[in-house]
């Protein structure tokens, strides 16, 4: 079986949630298919070996033989937009005469010749599309439903999602693959020394005890509530632990970034915004959290959320969109609209050390439940089951 993937997510230089997924459950494909003939494709105008190293540099380490599939006629955004009006042919450009293309990241393009895999990650566009830049916008309105339809097999992350295409698009949910995200274990569920610990905390001016977030800094992920309810729990209590915020500048940041400078939050708490971490620090700053705090108002899965319960961190997130799916019965959920609901949440976590325990106990037992290689090994027999 020959299988082209659209590795075109893994080259931007800041890595979103779409790109983690995409190189993980690529890298645990490469070690279960040693039998299987892998592409990757994308499309690349300038920077070509440059951008080859990166997709080597991810993916040589798995000892399974690939081939990379560059194409230098357009850039990706070039020709998206073009094919939002012109359906150029794609196997003009990217024809490996593979059996199966899988495109990652929403949309499938004009006429490819093989059977098309699209995973759609969420329905935010739709549900909430003033927290969606306009770029990205007018991409899925212009190219979703066609996208759609071009697709033999649409894969969704969560039941919430699959339910959103089928609200948007009436999708038979016999075209929809649910496979879960993965959480990988040699990565958060592992020891970390306090040398280590203070030694990132000191490069972002983190003293003491510390709640996290980790995410781009955009409207979707709630940051402005989150930074006003951190406000009102610092406001009672002395001495509180900051809120560190990490993640890369997204769009529309004004607000989020203008709350901390109230007078409320100043008093007494601290808002540190860290900008894009390395990967490596990342396990190391969700060990060292008092709680990990994700209350965004809408998610198609979530990730992060897993990531800090394999690290054994408690976790406070929004009872909304996929959240209580993905964490089940081990985070301490609250209303991501209601700012005095969330404080009363960071409130009731730092005060309660068993309570804490006692999440850190069942968010490593339930973050078990999600696994890269299952979800890799699913995808493989999903693709054997379409070229059947």
């Amino acid at each position: 079986m020959k299988i082209a993937l659209d590795v075109q997510p893994l080259l931007h230089p800041n890595k979103s949630g779409i790109s983690y997924s995409t190189q993980l459950i690529i890298e645990s494909m490469l070690r279960q298919g040693r039998d299987l003939e892998f592409y990757m494709n994308f499309f690349c105008l300038r920077n070509k070996k440059e951008k080859i190293d990166i997709i080597e540099n991810m993916f040589n380490h798995t000892g399974t033989a690939y081939s990379v599939k560059p194409c230098a006629y357009f850039s990706s955004g070039v020709y998206k937009r073009i094919c939002s009006f012109i359906p150029i042919p794609y196997h003009l450009f990217c024809n490996t005469k593979a059996d199966i293309y899988h495109f990652f990241n929403f949309i499938a393009p004009p006429c490819v010749q093989g059977k098309v895999v699209l995973s759609v990650h969420d329905m935010v566009y739709k549900d909430h599309p003033e927290t969606t830049n306009n770029t990205v916008k007018f991409l899925l309105n212009a190219n979703m439903e066609k996208s759609l339809k071009r697709a033999d097999i649409i894969v969704v992350g969560s039941e919430f999602t699959r339910k959103r295409l089928h609200h948007y698009f009436n999708i038979k949910q016999k075209r929809v693959e649910i496979i879960p995200n993965g959480v990988d274990f040699s990565e958060f569920n592992t020891e970390v020394n306090n040398k280590t610990l203070e030694t990132v905390k000191k490069k972002y001016n983190i003293s003491g005890e510390y709640f996290l977030y980790i995410g781009t800094v955009e409207p979707r992920k709630n940051l402005e509530r989150l930074i006003y309810a951190y406000a009102q729990f610092a406001e009672k209590n002395a001495n509180p632990p900051a809120l560190v915020i990490g993640g890369a500048k997204g769009w529309l940041t004004e607000k989020i970034y203008s709350a901390c400078k109230t007078v409320e939050v100043l008093e007494r708490g601290e808002v540190i915004f860290t900008g894009y971490l390395p990967r490596e620090e990342i396990p190391v700053l969700m060990h060292g959290a008092m709680a990990f705090c994700f209350p965004s108002i809408y998610e198609g899965f979530g990730i992060p959320v897993l990531e800090a319960m394999a690290c054994g961190t408690p976790v406070i997130t929004a009872n909304v969109s996929s959240l209580p799916e993905v964490a089940g019965d081990a985070a301490y959920y609250v209303d991501p609209f209601d700012i005095k609901d969330i404080s009363g949440g960071l409130d009731k976590v730092y005060k309660n050390s068993g309570l804490r325990r006692e999440m850190s106990q069942k968010g490593i037992k339930h973050s078990k439940n999600f696994s890269w290689d299952i979800a890799a090994k699913k995808l493989i027999d999903l693709y054997s089951e379409a070229v059947k």
